[in-house]
């Protein structure tokens, strides 16, 4: 099963993946996708772009290589009250905003305080998806953290890369991430996290772990284009899409 929507994938922009925007535009439509987003690293990340990158993503077209493209933004957690690398005023102005941890970012701390980390971003108000929170390097209160997700309607990332070759041992944590969005109905995104094209769409283990969980499609954000985009539209986001100016 492959699912049509990959939103957290990076470009050379980055600056450490390996393909550009158009080459993963032109491998996800040759797998039958129909929406990406392109969401690269912000400014904290070694190697990342500066501002002016995240400003000019206005120029990227709605649709490149003929798949639909969102512009985003991977912005990095500073500290634990909700500090973010990229201003408010750019975030705003993008079609979605992933937050993560990243330890070259910020010293992990214990699972009280990274949770009230999370919390603080999520009542930010313009954060769409918490990126990889399963990364045991950050411990979390996962019933805690899963209930601020479903309270201010943030999309809890699945990440893929995390359940292979990236950040060893999120398995369980995203198991008990998973099963808990189930019970209380948050909502959950499967993504790549994608450095070079050919990993975009790959979701088979983030697949077998949500059914594992017993996660209802319905609380998946990524069956469906439209689905997501509905999601997005509701937070004031990608009004172009809509026919809107």
């Amino acid at each position: 099963m492959r699912y049509p929507v990959d939103v957290h994938i990076h470009t050379t922009a980055s600056g450490h993946a390996f393909s550009t925007l158009q080459e993963n535009a032109r491998h996800a439509a040759s797998l039958g996708l129909k929406l990406i987003a392109c969401t690269d690293h912000a400014m904290a990340m070694p190697g990342g772009p500066g501002w002016i990158y995240f400003s000019a993503l206005r120029m990227v077209p709605r649709v490149v290589e003929g798949i639909e493209v969102l512009r985003g933004v991977e912005a990095n957690i500073l500290d634990y009250a909700g500090k973010l690398d990229i201003e408010t005023r750019f975030a705003r102005r993008l079609d979605l905003v992933i937050a993560s941890y990243h330890d070259v970012c910020i010293k992990p701390a214990d699972a009280a305080e990274n949770t009230r980390g999370l919390a603080a971003v999520m009542e930010l108000g313009f954060v769409d998806i918490i990126g990889h929170p399963g990364n045991p390097i950050f411990p979390i209160d996962i019933p805690a953290f899963v209930k601020k997700a479903r309270e201010t309607d943030t999309l809890i990332e699945i990440n893929n890369s995390s359940l292979g070759r990236s950040r060893k041992g999120s398995e369980s944590n995203c198991l008990e991430i998973a099963r808990e969005a189930r019970r209380l109905g948050a909502k959950l995104i499967l993504n790549s996290d994608a450095h070079i094209s050919y990993d975009i769409g790959q979701l088979d283990q983030a697949l077998a772990l949500v059914d594992a969980a017993g996660v209802p499609a319905e609380q998946i954000m990524n069956t469906d284009p439209d689905k997501l985009k509905a999601y997005l539209s509701g937070k004031g986001k990608i009004k172009d899409l809509y026919g809107h100016a």
